[in-house]
């Protein structure tokens, strides 16, 4: 399928004429055409095994409903029919179109001369479905940034017609995927790197950066390790990086023990949960008294752990999770300071239990901040 897309759309720049009957077969489809049908039905089939299949293997949860595009069509068409009933839409050179004038924005077009639909038509499909359907609270509309003026056109068309009245649209826009040399990621030209192909690589790589951490791990746990530390090496770099800019495709700073990275933090949640297994000792949340004679160092990874539902409340309100990791890569690397300074296990009776009680509030904290992402911390590396 993938072959067949990248073969059409190098053609399409060499022979006009394709570009036609590519419409032509849009049309067709959406009047229900029989063998299009048919064949439309075994791509969708064999997409949503794929799509599973990838979620599964990235321990993402299950959707509670996954609708594609086609089922909105029946809502589109009311879309077109309503809307021209009631004059909210209007005959322009045979297509029908949404003026915007007065928001001011371009005209929204939701069916085309040839009498086929677009994604406005099934964008505003949505809002009315899910109106009916759920009645929520907020709407989160998770496209790239190529895409921003379309969704402007599409809440400004729901609001216009109050068809969305206690429901907030936001549209989360980020950029283009690009490969370490900065250049622009392709399917449509098949310039792209297949996500089965990437995960066995990240997980390959892993393998390496595993055994040059620990030789003594049994075969079973390097299986296990490299793919966790490879699978969240790949939600990591993307999750890190503001969703405003372009996100760079880097195999080194994805698989880096240095710096914001997962295999990075990952690692030092792995070595401060081996000195609280050391001390055998089950730790408690810190009382006042544990805060007599703190080091400096043990004040500044105190007070970035109080800044933890702060960071997590910004994240979610400004739809941000880079910086939660910025966060929890600030504080991994407090961490690290703290206990590559300061004796845990060898201090003195006071200081210890304080110490492993710090410890143990920065490794929690760190494994929740990776949980949020979906990324699981090892407990060995």
């Amino acid at each position: 399928m993938n072959q067949l897309y990248v073969k059409f759309t190098t053609s399409e720049k060499e022979d006009s004429k394709l570009t036609e009957l590519a419409k032509q077969e849009t049309v067709r489809l959406q009047k229900h055409d029989k063998r299009n049908l048919e064949i439309w039905k075994k791509l969708l089939q064999n997409s949503l095994k794929e799509f599973n299949r990838a979620y599964k293997e990235l321990n993402i949860l299950p959707f509670d409903f996954q609708h594609g595009e086609s089922f909105y069509q029946e809502f589109s068409e009311k879309v077109v029919k309503d809307f021209e009933k009631k004059g909210w839409a209007k005959q322009s050179q045979g297509a029908l179109i949404i003026e915007l004038a007065e928001q001011g924005l371009a005209p929204v077009l939701i069916k085309k001369t040839d009498e086929s639909f677009l994604y406005a038509t099934s964008d505003l499909g949505t809002v009315i479905q899910r109106q009916k359907a759920y009645k929520p609270d907020l709407v989160l509309y998770v496209v790239a940034n190529e895409q921003a003026l379309h969704f402007e056109q599409i809440f400004a068309v729901a609001k216009k017609f109050n068809l969305a009245p206690k429901t907030k649209l936001v549209h989360v826009k980020f950029g283009m995927l690009l490969g370490s040399d900065h250049k622009r990621f392709s399917t449509r030209s098949g310039k792209s790197i297949l996500l089965d192909e990437v995960i066995n690589e990240a997980v390959v790589k892993a393998k390496d950066l595993a055994i040059s951490k620990n030789t003594n791990l049994s075969k079973l746990d390097l299986e296990k390790v490299s793919k966790t530390i490879g699978i969240g090496a790949i939600k990591y770099n993307d999750l890190s990086q503001n969703r405003n800019t372009d996100i760079v495709f880097d195999w080194g700073k994805m698989l880096s023990l240095e710096g914001n990275s997962a295999p990075y933090i990952q690692y030092s949640f792995s070595r401060l949960n081996n000195i609280l297994k050391k001390s055998g000792k089950k730790t408690t949340k810190l009382d006042l008294k544990d805060f007599e004679n703190l080091s400096e160092s043990e004040i500044f990874v105190l007070r970035k752990i109080c800044q933890f539902p702060e960071v997590v409340s910004e994240s979610a309100k400004e739809y941000l999770p880079n910086l939660i990791a910025n966060y929890v890569s600030e504080l991994a690397s407090l961490a690290n300071s703290f206990y590559e300074k300061y004796p845990v296990l060898q201090a003195e009776p006071g200081q210890k239990n304080s110490r492993l009680k710090l410890i143990a509030m920065a490794s929690k904290t760190i494994k929740t901040c990776l949980g949020l992402f979906g990324i699981d911390a090892p407990e060995r590396i």
